[in-house]
């Protein structure tokens, strides 16, 4: 789950709604968030909310973009002064100690989906039994 990050003893954004969660966007001076390019799902899925609710060109000047993974945690913008808010994966922001984690994103902006690749049927091995090494391989998981 996507969630908020402010820097410790901040105010907590309100980001219950679809419409609490755009009006915290659009009133924040700054935003970090994975950056797509990387590659991370949380960055992809990111940007594709903000073009869905309207608001990926009004946030673009705004935008500082963390490589993810454990060393481009979003939340670390927030702690260095450098962004008002991140959005990240809830348990990458708790990561980061001087950061305090918000609710996570209202459901109509949840991410649905933890990888890129769609989900593959099991194939059935040659005794008829499930080769789950050999689908999630495939998918790009193993």
């Amino acid at each position: 789950m996507i969630g908020a990050a402010v820097r410790a003893g901040a105010p907590k954004p309100d980001i219950s709604t679809e419409e609490k969660f755009k009006a915290v966007l659009i009133e924040a001076k700054s935003v970090a968030y994975t950056d797509a390019a990387s590659g991370g799902s949380s960055g992809v899925f990111l940007g594709k909310l903000f073009d869905r609710i309207g608001l990926a060109e009004m946030l673009k000047p705004k935008a500082r973009l963390a490589a993810g993974g454990p060393n481009g945690y979003a939340a670390t913008f927030v702690t260095n002064g450098e962004a008002e808010i991140a959005m990240q994966p809830i348990p990458e922001l708790m990561a980061v100690p001087a950061s305090t984690s918000s609710d996570r994103c209202p459901a109509s902006s949840r991410m649905r989906q933890s990888t890129t690749q769609p989900f593959r049927p099991i194939r059935q091995g040659a005794r008829g039994g499930a080769s789950v090494t050999q689908s999630l391989h495939e998918a790009g998981c193993a």
